[in-house]
This record gives C-alpha cells, structure tokens and sequence, in this order.
C-alpha cells in the first residue's frame, strides 16, 4: 500500500473513531463545550481544533505518530484538522447517516424463511426417532 493510499484509509479510519467518540460523550462534550463546530467564532474553533486533534492522537497511535511530522510543517491545527478531512464534517448529518446505515444493514439480516427455519432447528436425532416410531406403527 502507497503512502497515498495508507492516508486516505487512515482518515477514514478517523473519521470513523471520532463520530464514535463524539456520540458516545456527546453529553459531557456539548454541556462543557469543549468542541463547536465550524458556525462558532474564530477563537473558539482554535480550542476546538486542539481539542479534536488531541481526541485523535489518544484514539489513533498511528495519528499520535502522523500529527509529529505535521507539526513540523506547520502549526496552525486548523489546517492539520483540514488536511484530514475531520474538522468541516456536519457531525448531526455523519451520525444521521451512520443511524440509517445501521438500520439498513438490521434490515438485511433477516430471519430464514419459516421453512428454513424449521428444516434448521430440528434436531437430527429427533428426526431419526420420528422415523422409527413412523416405522414401527405401520
């Protein structure tokens, strides 16, 4: 896997962790308002690219490692958290679609049909005594 590639699945990989952490402590993260998405003042979005990219290198030891070289290219963490493509997400519409995904792939796992069903729970033991009290009472 090229470099390329290896980083396109990487912040796929973030992406995933970060609307998994931000549900999971959605209270806490919104009642001390450590994060603000992109609507909020300038100076607010500063702490919540610090916040995000700290959230990340704990999730991600392979970001923690990444996020040494950006910093050595620059410093701005709005620009590190554009780079991988996690700031800007619509965090209510990710986790809408994440909640539809889910329900969808519920949906597809589906029971077997009823005959299936039966053919699947019988026990060939019990089949095989059925046959012989069959047997015996002709």
């Amino acid at each position: 896997m090229d470099f390329v590639e290896a980083f396109k699945e990487l912040k796929s990989e973030l992406k995933e962790e970060w609307l998994d952490f931000y549900e999971e402590n959605y209270d806490w993260i919104e009642t001390l308002g450590v994060y603000r998405d992109v609507t909020w003042s300038a100076n607010s979005r500063d702490q919540s690219h610090y916040f995000l990219l700290g959230v990340l290198s704990a999730l991600n030891p392979k970001f923690s490692g990444l996020l040494k070289v950006f910093k050595k290219l620059t410093s701005d963490p709005q620009k590190i958290t554009k780079t991988i493509d996690i700031f800007d997400l619509d965090l209510a519409k990710e986790l809408e679609k994440r909640a539809a995904s889910k329900m969808q792939n519920a949906e597809l796992i589906s029971l077997p049909p009823e005959s299936e069903a039966k053919k699947s729970n019988t026990d060939p033991d019990l089949e095989y005594l059925d046959r012989i009290r069959q047997d015996i009472n002709q």
